[in-house]
This record gives structure tokens, C-alpha cells and sequence, in this order.
């Protein structure tokens, strides 16, 4: 309870957790759209956020690794989780799925060939991705292990990513 207003304020109690809160704050003020949380089918939540875009309905699983690459077999159990999910919705719905590492180009194509309508949001496309002086400042992606992921300033930006399909 914040003594000062009488409110609750969340508690915060994991670098997940704190990654999927700058998710939502940074994709609400770049794509300036309404973040929905846990979107829920019934009465189970299947995926992390909602959000339109464009004329376009989208559902976001956030997963942060730990690791620097994302492994292989995460990455596909994650991306399978987020098009279920998908598929659970009552109209066409873009699955997307965010994380905090680094997926290399040939991990990414053998998911997008595994799940053609999945976009991959990783840890280059939010770096790259900045709007009116607005980025992504996360103390969870800056960090020594930084120096392992190959920066490419051709890398697509968030918006041109949800703008692929």
C-alpha cells in the first residue's frame, strides 16, 4: 500500500516480470495504442498481452531468457504456446512473440517456416527501435553480455515488424 495516496502499487518480483511491464510501457508509446494484459479466453489467460494495431489484432507471449541467443527449443515451445493462443481467438489475430535475447537469423527462419503468420520480436528490433526520441531503456537487455549480439543497423524496427504480414 503507497502510504502516501492510500493506493496498491504492483510488486514487481521478477526480471520477467519486469521486462513484460517495459513491454507494455514501450509498445504502448511507440505504437501509441492501448496495451490489454493477459488475454483472457474463458476463464484462463493464454498470452501475456492484446493490443490493435492498424487495423489489426495482435496477441503477445513476452518470455525473458536469461541467456544472450535464445535456445532453440524455448523459442519453439514459446512460439507454439503464442499461435494456439491465437488460433483461441474469436477473429484473425497476428501472433507475436517477444524476447529479451537474441534470436539469430537462421533460428528465425526455421520458425517463421514453422509458424508462417508469427512475428518474432527479439532483442536487435527493440534496440533498433526508436520513435521521437523515444527507446528502449531496459537495464535488463544493457548488460556485459551485450557485447555477444551482433549489432545490425539494417535490423527491422518494431513497427516494421508488425508490419510484415
Amino acid at each position: 500500500m503507497n502510504v502516501e495516496n492510500g493506493t496498491r502499487a504492483k510488486i514487481i518480483n521478477s526480471p520477467g516480470e519486469q521486462f513484460e511491464h517495459e513491454i507494455i510501457d514501450f509498445f504502448g508509446k511507440i505504437l501509441k495504442v492501448e496495451i490489454r494484459r493477459q488475454y483472457p479466453v474463458g476463464k484462463i489467460y493464454i498470452a501475456d498481452l492484446f493490443f490493435h494495431f492498424n487495423n489489426q489484432d495482435y496477441i503477445v507471449e513476452v518470455k525473458y531468457y536469461r541467456t544472450p541467443l535464445a535456445q532453440m527449443s524455448l523459442l519453439m515451445r514459446a512460439a507454439q504456446q503464442i499461435v494456439n493462443a491465437a488460433q483461441c481467438t474469436d477473429k484473425p489475430t497476428i501472433p507475436v512473440l517477444v524476447v529479451a535475447c537474441y534470436v539469430s537469423p537462421n533460428q528465425r527462419k526455421v520458425a517463421i517456416e514453422t509458424f508462417p503468420n508469427l512475428i518474432i520480436i527479439d532483442r536487435l528490433v527493440l534496440l533498433n527501435t526508436s520513435i521521437n526520441g523515444i527507446f528502449f531503456n531496459s537495464s535488463l537487455l544493457l548488460d556485459s553480455e551485450d557485447a555477444m549480439i551482433p549489432y545490425n543497423t539494417e535490423s527491422p524496427n518494431l513497427i516494421e515488424c508488425l508490419s510484415r504480414i
